[in-house]
């Protein structure tokens, strides 16, 4: 019986340590999507496609994180998510200035622009680590291929929104302080070595493995766009492709964490 209910509390406070870490990585995702439909819109300034994308990933990042709020615990790393609320909101904040600004003079302002990637590097780095205090300091455990798909998604947001910086030249010099801290060669390998752990992954049913075939396709089609850059690539193709593997990943991440909460 003490068995029963140790494994039964651990269960809870695994998931519930699950939820934390998928919805924080969520914000980070949308705000790597925001920041690059930024990018994108400073040579499209009007486009109504990338002002939805910036307006659908910050009402996506509200909900995640009233999500946060409303299912942790009042002393469960209450400081922190308060934090994370400050740090969200002082970027969604700059955002919009930005977009206000590029939309009134019809280019970005660079210092803005340098503000704004910044708050967004701070914030995945305060995510990454909070993360790691998660699990240091409970019993919680994260789900292996969710985490793998997290990490995929998150180095595919970081490429992506690199590529459109470079691929749009009134903001292109503003993105290059911005690493994943690894070379570009390494960080791609990731993404090969990951894709092939999921994909030979036997905790992964039918949809999620189709999914997974699907994306793989896409990224072999688009890697050396990352590998080597060339103006001669079309930056729609290579954010359209990435968006889907994106989408894709996150939806695989879904499948698996419902399966585990079956």
């Amino acid at each position: 019986m003490i068995v029963t209910l140790s494994w039964f509390l651990s269960s809870i406070s695994s998931h519930a340590s699950e939820t934390l870490v998928s919805n924080l990585h969520q914000i980070v995702i949308n705000n790597y999507s925001s920041v690059n439909a930024f990018y994108n819109l400073g040579v499209n300034i009007g486009d109504r496609e990338l002002e939805g994308e910036i307006e659908n990933a910050l009402a996506s990042s509200e909900k995640a994180l009233a999500n946060i709020k409303s299912e942790t615990a009042e002393q469960d790393y209450r400081a922190e998510i308060d934090k994370f609320e400050q740090e969200y909101t002082a970027f969604r904040d700059l955002l919009a200035t930005n977009v206000q600004y590029m939309t009134k003079r019809g280019y970005p302002d660079l210092r803005l622009s340098d503000d704004l990637t910044r708050l967004n590097t701070e914030f995945a780095k305060h995510v990454s680590s909070f993360k790691e205090k998660v699990l240091a300091t409970s019993d919680a455990t994260i789900n292996k291929e969710a985490e793998t798909c997290r990490t995929v998604t998150q180095i595919l947001a970081q490429l992506v929104t690199k590529y459109s910086a470079r691929s749009t030249s009134n903001v292109s010099q503003v993105f290059q302080g911005e690493e994943t801290g690894q070379l570009v060669e390494n960080t791609i390998k990731i993404v090969d070595d990951k894709l092939a752990e999921l994909r030979n992954s036997a905790n992964i049913g039918p949809e999620g493995q189709k999914l997974l075939k699907s994306t793989a396709t896409k990224w072999k089609f688009i890697r050396g766009s990352f590998l080597n850059y060339n103006e001669n690539n079309v930056n729609y193709v290579v954010n359209l492709y990435a968006k889907k593997m994106i989408a894709a990943m996150t939806e695989v991440e879904s499948l698996i964490l419902d399966q585990r909460s079956e």
